[in-house]
């Protein structure tokens, strides 16, 4: 079963760049960390303090039963609960028959037990098996209401780092999946707790058999409509090809500059800057300082124009490029007082995840601990979700006053 028919397009010819930043782009390295650079020896623990009043709490914890790979995880306040989904698979990421999980708190620390918001809509298969899979995406709140999201996808393809090569299957140098198009899904979250009917804008693009029934929206929710975006993607991820640019975070400043920040698979272990006016026409992006371990990052901004930036900033990638990406930890989260510069930088969480399941026997592509985070602020506290090792769901909980009273740091003067 296919979800998309499209053809392999001819992949155009780059001069690829894998590895640390060439001296040519160093030269255009903009400076944004304004701490010590995080250790990558991996000798050091508590490089980065944890604010005093951190909590730590499990929302799912995994078993072969329920799935053991579980990852991408939001979290969400509304009428007085708070909300979590997550993807998840009992065999691999991005696998035939993934879907959406939720649960809800009280106080975001005491978590009830799983429910699918969107359940399996092709049998459960390992990866590389033909079907659709399902991941979680950000909530949308409508007209007072609560909606979980997610997307609908398939693999159509294989390419290689440079892009130059494709294969219908994967490869020992085809390596990086090529995606179907993401077709949105909703479901809302009612008040009593029960579910809405599945339903997505684009139904007439998904296959016509599926395990559970999507409708259109239409039939579900004619005047549905989605917030306004505040900021596009639009052509910064390909804006520089010699570099795997994608994942990107992006905020607003208070001088109404948008930044956004963007992984690089290529292996440069940075994150990568660009610059936009009005959040939909961006600067080609440039290297920066802030060492990353080839990770999703987050960020909030607070009344004051205060951004909090999540990321995963030592990997043992930074040494061994081949083995030690996946090694995602610590997780920490740090202050910036002008919306570009980052300092006053505290452990989120710490520690590698302690896996039920061998490494070598279980879902592919997991490691590390925290990652993938999703921030909420509330209350007086940032509560930030995340995988561990893509197969428990931890959530912390930090007082935000403990966060920005030592942010003078994270002061920058132009």
């Amino acid at each position: 079963m296919r979800l998309f028919v499209a053809a392999v397009l001819a992949v155009k010819t780059v001069f690829a760049v894998q590895g640390p930043p060439t001296p040519e782009e160093l030269a255009l390295e903009q400076k944004l960390w304004l701490d010590e650079y995080p250790d990558q020896t991996w000798k050091v623990v508590g490089q980065y303090p944890t604010a005093p009043g951190t909590v730590h709490t499990t929302v799912f914890s995994a078993d072969e039963a329920r799935g053991l790979y579980n990852h991408s995880a939001h979290i969400a306040w509304h009428d007085g609960l708070f909300h979590a989904t997550w993807s998840n698979q009992r065999y691999d990421e991005d696998a035939a028959g993934e879907r959406v999980l939720y649960s809800s708190s009280p106080d975001g620390l005491k978590w009830s037990a799983p429910r699918e918001l969107v359940p399996s809509l092709s049998p459960e298969a390992p990866w590389g098996y033909a079907g659709v899979y399902s991941a979680s995406l950000d909530f949308v709140s409508y007209d007072g209401r609560l909606f979980g999201s997610g997307f609908t996808s398939e693999i159509l393809a294989w390419e290689s780092m440079d892009r130059e090569k494709r294969s219908r299957v994967r490869t020992d140098e085809c390596i990086f999946p090529v995606y179907g198009g993401r077709i949105r899904v909703y479901r809302e979250i009612k008040s009593d707790g029960s579910f809405g009917r599945l339903f997505s804008p684009e139904r007439e693009k998904l296959p016509k058999e599926l395990l559970c029934p999507v409708f259109s929206q239409a039939a579900v929710e004619p005047g549905f409509t989605l917030p306004p975006p505040a900021w596009g993607t639009g052509d910064v991820l390909t804006k520089y090809p010699k570099r795997r640019l994608n994942e990107p975070t992006a905020w607003k400043r208070a001088d109404g500059t948008f930044v956004m920040l963007l992984r690089d698979d290529s292996n440069s272990f940075r994150k990568w800057l660009s610059l936009s006016a009005d959040g939909w026409k961006w600067s080609c992006p440039c290297v920066t300082d802030i060492y990353d371990a080839r990770s999703a990052s987050c960020a909030a901004t607070l009344d004051d124009g205060t951004v909090l930036l999540i990321t995963n900033p030592r990997g043992k990638g930074i040494n061994d490029p081949v083995l030690g990406w996946r090694d995602r930890d610590p997780l920490t989260i740090s202050i910036s007082r002008d919306g570009l510069h980052f300092g006053s930088t505290h452990t989120v969480k710490e520690g590698y995840h302690r896996f039920k399941v061998d490494l070598k026997t279980g879902p592919r592509g997991r490691g590390g601990s925290a990652a993938y985070p999703s921030v909420l602020v509330k209350n007086g506290y940032c509560y930030v979700i995340y995988s561990l090792g893509k197969e428990d769901i931890g959530l912390t909980r930090i007082p935000l006053a403990a966060l920005l009273k030592k942010s003078e740091k994270a002061s920058y003067e132009e």
